[in-house]
């Protein structure tokens, strides 16, 4: 069994399913709400099996996390104002889970936040720069084989891409490759300055820019 949260700040823009980053869970990061309510907007936010207040599955791999993904996804369909964009909202290792169901569903826009490109990558990011030339983290098989850009490249939509200056974790580099392997017409990647890892939504430029992106909709009607 999943749970999670559904909220609503007062006259929403947008609808925003929410995918969060490895470890994170809304009981320990529930203040990020506010940030999209600035916006403002509705949010779903489900935690991962095994995670919060999710229970966990006898075995998890990462076929089960994105059968959960599109369940949550068509839920938030099923609930939110029609008449409203839907937003997926990627952060950290959710940026994964995001651009899956972006590639497979209909939706209105895609939010990549601290991006992922492949799970190995972000593991070797860490380990201390001092060890690196000694240790080397094995990831499973399993997640080895997933590659964010092999979404990107299927998903044609309005996409804004958010990488914190500061991120040593999912540095800059992470997402200007997803935005290069993007196809669509409707792309920007946005650098935060001073923003480290999970931060980039707390900068007071971010939000503005995010209305601006639901705003350019109206230009690519149908992309």
């Amino acid at each position: 069994m999943l749970k999670g949260i559904a909220v609503s700040y007062p006259e929403p823009v947008v609808n925003i399913v929410f995918f969060g980053g490895n470890g994170m869970t809304i009981s320990k990061s529930s203040g990020l709400m506010h940030q999209f309510g600035k916006i403002p907007a509705n949010i779903l936010w489900v935690d991962y099996q095994g995670m919060g207040a999710s229970q966990k599955a006898p075995g998890m791999r990462m076929a089960n996390i994105k059968a959960d993904a599109l369940q949550i996804y068509d839920y938030g369909k099923s609930v939110f104002p029609g008449n409203l964009p839907t937003v997926v909202h990627g952060l950290s290792m959710g940026s994964i889970v995001a651009s899956y169901v972006a590639s497979v569903r209909e939706v209105d826009g895609l939010v990549l936040d601290g991006a992922i490109n492949r799970i190995t990558d972000v593991a070797q990011n860490m380990v201390p720069q001092w060890t690196k030339y000694f240790t080397y983290l094995s990831v499973s098989a399993d997640l080895a084989m997933v590659d964010n850009a092999d979404y990107i490249r299927n998903y044609h939509g309005p996409l804004l891409i958010l990488a914190g200056r500061d991120d040593e974790l999912t540095p800059v580099a992470f997402g200007r490759e997803l935005y290069d392997v993007s196809p669509s017409f409707n792309k920007e990647i946005i650098v935060v300055p001073g923003a480290r890892h999970a931060e980039n939504m707390e900068h007071h430029k971010v939000v503005p820019r995010y209305r601006e992106f639901l705003q350019s909709f109206e230009l690519y009607p149908g992309y």
